[in-house]
């Protein structure tokens, strides 16, 4: 009988210090997720839990949010068939005399492009591997047979952010090993900054997909469906500054990231 984990599942939802969008110093939000069925024929029955933890902390002008995920499996081998695809939607810019200023980045492997997505598209810096924090060299032989991973730099303890952890090793130096059972990723955007005028308005969302899932080169970032992702958890990195030039934060997406890229 075939069982989808979509539906049936544990979720937890943990909140320190006060509701997402107060104006508290520190706040972190744990979400997590628990299959309590496995769906046979899509062959997830190995993921024992996905989670993602933000933290977001407002301090000397500057707007934080470090973001922590990651997946937990019932045996190493089967770390190979899942992956984390991170979305985003909304804009980053600098507020000067002359108007806003779209910061610019590396994205999906090309050089100085406008921090602009009108539309939800897949979060990826140095190439157009979809698989967030995926290697560059990732699918690509060494000349010996060798296939590197497109995860071997996912991290095997879970950080420790915004302190950091005294330990970390990379999945490529445990791909045969028993012991390890859960990979896990990091994102700390660039901060929203008062004395620089930075303002930060994005939305994420960050999914679990099965590996198959997931092409190994993505064109268009705003083409892979999200409605493959076993699980996603929305979390935000949405601040403005206001009238008393105090840093807040914001749950809609500024209105300026959607009047395009030519800014």
């Amino acid at each position: 009988m075939k069982f989808s984990n979509k539906y049936s599942a544990v979720l937890m939802l943990s909140i320190s210090c006060a509701p997402v969008l107060s104006n508290a110093d520190t706040i972190t939000v744990r979400q997590s997720y628990e299959p309590s069925r496995c769906d046979v024929d899509d062959d997830t029955c190995s993921l024992e839990s996905f989670y993602v933890k933000t933290t977001s902390v407002k301090k000397d002008g500057l707007g934080h949010t470090y973001m922590s995920a990651g997946f937990s499996v019932s045996e190493n081998e089967s770390l190979a068939d899942y992956a984390i695809v991170q979305y985003h939607q909304g804009c980053m810019y600098k507020d000067t005399p002359e108007g806003i200023k779209f910061l610019h980045r590396s994205y999906m492997g090309k050089k100085g492009v406008p921090f602009v997505h009108p539309e939800l598209a897949i979060d990826s810096a140095n190439d157009s591997d979809p698989i967030y924090q995926s290697s560059e060299r990732g699918g690509q032989d060494d000349g010996f047979g060798y296939i590197f991973p497109r995860k071997e730099y996912y991290y095997i303890f879970e950080p420790n952010l915004p302190a950091g952890n005294e330990r970390q090793d990379s999945y490529l130096n445990h791909l045969h090993n028993p012991q390890v059972k859960a990979l896990h990723i990091t994102d700390v955007p660039t901060p929203a900054n008062v004395d620089n005028k930075i303002v930060s308005s994005l939305n994420f969302k960050t999914c679990l997909f099965k590996m198959r899932d997931v092409p190994q080169y993505l064109e268009d970032p705003t083409t892979l469906s999200i409605d493959n992702a076993i699980k996603c958890f929305d979390w935000k990195h949405n601040w403005k500054i206001n009238e008393n030039n105090k840093l807040v934060r914001q749950d809609e997406i500024d209105s300026a990231c959607f009047e395009g890229e030519n800014k």
